[in-house]
């Protein structure tokens, strides 16, 4: 079909207006040929098609539970939506057009970031505006609110309107929260068990063996002489057991290693870098400061397995014959840094699941993890704040 013809099927449509009563749309007979009756109808057609919009995007906003406004920048004034104002528990005559109405609501912790991503994003927009803060109910509790906007500019390009959406994601935040708390329990019965295993493996396993050695030693002893192949076979077991020992101590430390309760996280680490640096074939220096002091025990725990991954990943990917472990207190912060010298990371952004363990831990204190890589070696770098009040 061409053009013309979509057209002429086009006049060819009974247009629908809305009945003066009811507001339900009821259709009407085109006229055969244009006259101020035709234009009167042809608008009124236009006026219902708007109308049915309006009407479908109200449904669906309604159904969303989304709230929206438009804001007048020069004017000051914002239009708010009823959805906008139901969403803290007001009627749509209760709220008015001012931008006051919604500053003071916002959270107080909140309202100077806010208002400083406001005005970045005007003063140089991209894409959307898009940020997420706490906002006051009527009944004085607060709600978590997604907001996003677009900005309008007038024919010489000057910023004139700003209009955007409230979608209220409290249910959301409620969920990530109680979320994290189950992910922190996790950890910390993670953390108990090891001490738990650690402990028994030290205390019991290990100690029943050195016994073990002990008895065969004496059953060496009394050997008699001449008999080389029992002698032989004792030389064997003695030697795999203290294996077994070996192996089960340096498991125990791993799980938990017993001094970082005595002695704390500066004097583990020294422990630890010497006995890898024995064991492997990488140097591993450690700088602390001698007053470094004690951190609480879910920091330290937390620090100490950031070690632990990022020195293995060191041994393991690295190629680095040398990496040193930095711990210092800075600005209220602990940073600890891990750096290698080796061929670097292909993607320092990818995480795998170790990275994303170190990072979920942090998290949970609060903190973060930060990776720098090149072809000169790698840096990783976890930052924990410190809190006065924290036990």
């Amino acid at each position: 079909m061409d053009l013309d013809a979509k057209i002429r099927d086009t006049n060819d449509l009974t247009p629908a207006v809305p009945d003066p009563a009811t507001g339900d749309l009821r259709t009407v007979n085109r006229p055969a040929e244009a006259s101020p009756a035709h234009s009167r109808t042809m608008q009124a057609h236009a006026e219902a098609a708007l109308w049915v919009s309006e009407a479908r995007l109200r449904l669906a906003t309604e159904a969303a539970n989304i709230g929206l406004w438009d804001w007048d920048l020069n004017a000051n004034t914002v239009y708010y939506s009823p959805e906008w104002k139901s969403q803290i528990g007001y009627r749509d005559e209760e709220i008015t057009n001012s931008f006051d109405e919604w500053q003071s609501r916002v959270h107080p912790e909140d309202l100077g970031p806010v208002l400083r991503k406001i005005a970045a994003y005007l003063e140089n927009p991209q894409n959307r505006h898009v940020v997420e803060f706490r906002f006051r109910h009527r009944d004085g509790s607060y709600r978590w609110i997604y907001a996003q906007g677009n900005l309008l500019r007038d024919a010489g390009g000057k910023s004139v309107r700003m209009l955007g959406c409230h979608i209220d994601i409290t249910e959301r935040k409620r969920a990530e929260e109680e979320l994290h708390r189950l992910s922190q329990r996790l950890l910390q019965a993670e953390d108990a068990e090891r001490r738990r295993i650690a402990k028994e493996l030290h205390d019991s396993t290990a100690q029943d063996l050195v016994a073990v050695t002990m008895n065969l030693g004496m059953l060496q002893e009394s050997l008699a002489p001449g008999d080389t192949k029992a002698a032989h076979i004792l030389a064997d077991s003695i030697a795999l057991v203290e294996n077994g020992v070996n192996d089960i101590r340096t498991l125990s430390y791993v799980l938990h290693p017993p001094r970082l309760d005595e002695t704390g996280l500066a004097g583990v680490l020294v422990e630890y870098a010497a006995g890898l640096t024995n064991r492997a074939d990488t140097r591993i220096r450690v700088h602390v400061a001698p007053d470094f002091g004690r951190l609480p025990e879910d920091m330290e725990i937390a620090l100490f397995r950031v070690v632990q991954e990022a020195v293995s990943n060191v041994l393991r990917h690295s190629q680095s014959d040398s990496a040193t472990i930095r711990l210092a207190r800075k600005g209220g912060a602990v940073v600890l840094e891990i750096e290698d010298y080796g061929r670097g990371m292909v993607d320092a952004g990818a995480r795998g699941v170790g990275i994303t363990g170190m990072c979920e831990r942090l998290q949970h204190l609060g903190g973060r993890l930060d990776i720098e890589s090149d072809a000169g070696g790698t840096i990783v770098r976890a930052t924990l704040p410190l809190c006065t009040d924290r036990k």
